[in-house]
């Protein structure tokens, strides 16, 4: 993502590439049983939060500094 006082959106990628980016990034994780940390907008791809220890799960600390599972 392009960022900064000179930034240029050509350099964003497509929607496309975005899609197949993910679909690679999963297939890799299933076929090859791996574990994927990733800590920016990366749920997915690590079928959950990790910090929530279990699959699928999410931890949730809000603006008060208040924890949830979610």
């Amino acid at each position: 993502m392009p960022i900064g006082r000179s930034y240029s959106v050509d350099l964003m990628i497509r929607a496309e590439q975005r899609a197949w980016m993910l679909e690679k990034g999963l297939q890799m994780i299933y076929e090859r049983n791996l574990f994927l940390v990733d800590f920016w907008n990366g749920g997915i791809m690590s079928v959950g939060c990790i910090s929530a220890g279990r699959p699928g799960g999410y931890f949730y600390i809000d603006w008060n500094g208040n924890i949830a599972p979610a």
